[in-house]
């Protein structure tokens, strides 16, 4: 594209520096979420294996089944692409409004999360609508258009079906003259199972995917707002039994007290581990949580204790 002198300089400028922080933000993706992504997805296949090639392939698998690496380098290629061949290659960086905004996420979400079964339905509907293409072309021929004001040609079984595909998710045919008991069955069962039916399936599978994501949103919020992370006891419980729940995560089983002993044991050397230490650095190269109090609360402990001793 050529631009007025007056605009093209800034227009590069403007281009480049987008580039540039493109590269930094997927830069700072990588620094911060690689490192995580790569230890938290290796398994324990992935420890036993003994081949240098298969930990490396591991590891990439690991990193491009995220989908965000792929978001992110897909992001700076096209960047590039936009300041060094065509301002029209940042088009689609307007998508990033999608992701960024929680909502728009979760509406993009419940229609690429049910890619199959929206391909489903609409092959189904490109079937539905090719039998009726065919009996249009056979026995109704130059007897009907669609009514969107186009050019409705169909002179051979190509171009009907062609057409059909084409219009025929718009809306029914319209006929040139009053119909008959069979243009009558052809146009309302046609209304009916293709504008009607099949419409609804498609769009009802969009509204069922987008409320199974809201559900599943509100209980991942209901659990972080209403059960501890370390030792999975309920709000209820521990109001009843313990010290109370906003106590109980932030001094008796604070998640992050976790994380900074384990960032604790990082730092230390290995000769100078208690035998307690020792054992919960085990469980943790091992990837298993045997160390964490599941379901198990001192407090909560010695209430009903305290409860039964009474009765």
């Amino acid at each position: 594209l050529e631009y007025p002198m007056p605009l093209r300089y800034p227009i590069y400028v403007a281009g480049f520096a987008h580039l540039f922080f493109a590269i930094l933000r997927c830069i700072s993706y990588c620094i911060a979420y690689v490192p995580v992504i790569i230890a938290t997805r290796v398994d324990e296949d992935y420890q036993r294996s003994t081949s240098r090639g298969k930990r490396t392939c591991d590891r990439f698998i690991a990193l491009f089944r995220t989908g965000r690496f792929d978001y992110e380098l897909a992001h700076v290629v096209f960047s590039a692409l936009g300041a060094t061949v065509s301002p029209l290659w940042f088009t689609p960086h307007m998508l990033d409004l999608g992701v960024r905004n929680r909502l728009l996420a979760y509406i993009l979400k419940s229609v690429t999360g049910n890619l199959r079964n929206l391909g489903i339905a609409l092959f189904f509907g490109i079937v539905v609508i090719y039998l009726y293409a065919v009996i249009g072309f056979y026995f109704f021929q130059g007897q009907y258009e669609f009514g969107m004001g186009e050019k409705f040609e169909c002179t051979s079984l190509y171009g009907c079906i062609r057409d059909f595909i084409d219009y025929g998710f718009r809306g029914p045919p319209v006929w040139y003259e009053p119909t008959n008991f069979s243009q009558f069955i052809f146009d309302s069962t046609y209304y009916i199972f293709v504008i009607v039916i099949l419409l609804a399936i498609i769009s009802g599978i969009i509204i069922d995917s987008f409320a199974a994501q809201r559900e599943s949103k509100q209980e991942i919020e209901d659990n972080q707002n209403n059960t501890c992370f370390i030792c999975g006891k309920t709000r209820d419980v521990i109001d009843r039994h313990g010290n109370g729940f906003q106590r109980h995560i932030q001094q008796d089983h604070n998640m992050w007290n976790y994380v900074y002993f384990h960032m604790y044991l990082e730092e230390k050397s290995p000769t100078d581990y208690t035998g307690q230490e020792s054992y919960i650095r085990k469980q943790i190269d091992a990837f298993k949580i045997g160390y964490f109090p599941v379901d198990r609360c001192i407090s909560v402990e010695q209430a009903i204790g305290r409860v039964k001793d009474e009765e």
